[in-house]
């Protein structure tokens, strides 16, 4: 009776780190066109092909491509990152979210970003962006989208 209990668990957490998986290459993939968009200083092509709608709602695109420019201006090009944290959820009012923050090296210092995904009918987009100094830019600081 224990050992079909114990398949059974074991059972239930298969396919659901599957999903995590998936989710996380979605996100890995995401990330570095993001990255590559941001250093090419592409902020229009970020905004219409990566930002999931909602974002499209509370920012225009002027907005954002401003936004993205002085962040630029200030942090210099991207060299690399590494993966430090994630979390992934779905609830049947917002479906499935997944947060991937990095330690990211840029020209101007170290960096944590943190991006916040949600699923829509075309796979993840982006849904939040937050982008934290370690007070190497002079003053540490806390920059949300």
């Amino acid at each position: 009776m224990r050992l079909l209990q114990f398949v059974l668990i074991v059972l239930l957490f298969i396919p659901s780190g599957c999903g995590v998986s998936e989710r996380l290459k979605e996100t890995d993939t995401l990330i570095s066109e993001f990255q590559t968009l941001y250093n090419a200083q592409s902020f229009s092509e970020i905004y219409a092909g990566l930002l999931h709608p909602e974002w499209h709602d509370f920012q225009s695109e002027e907005k954002f491509k401003g936004f993205m420019e002085n962040l630029h201006a200030q942090a210099g090009a991207r060299f690399s990152g590494e993966r430090i944290n994630y979390s992934w959820k779905t609830t049947t009012k917002t479906g499935t979210t997944v947060v991937v923050t990095y330690r990211s090296e840029f020209q101007n210092g170290t960096v944590i970003e943190t991006f916040t995904f949600r699923a829509g009918d075309s796979g993840l987009k982006l849904l939040g962006y937050n982008f934290k100094t370690d007070g190497d830019f002079g003053k540490s600081k806390n920059i949300s989208v």
